[in-house]
């Protein structure tokens, strides 16, 4: 049932279909937005990656002089 429906949407042309290299997955977007949703991604990956990568960081000690 499901792929009936993906089938008639990438059939019409308003969707477009695009494979993730890195999970496999089946990615579903509006025909001409793939790079944007991909950069969109992209770009939070690379703020959850800072982010836990400053929250495992430990803390500078202050010297008490």
């Amino acid at each position: 049932m499901a792929w009936s429906i993906v089938g008639g949407l990438l059939s019409d042309g308003s969707f477009e279909s695009i494979h993730d290299d890195y999970t496999g997955e089946m990615k579903l977007c509006e025909m001409g937005k793939t790079y944007q949703i991909l950069d969109l991604e992209q770009k939070r990956k690379r703020e959850k990656y800072r982010n836990n990568k400053s929250k495992d960081k430990p803390k500078p000690k202050k010297e008490n002089s």
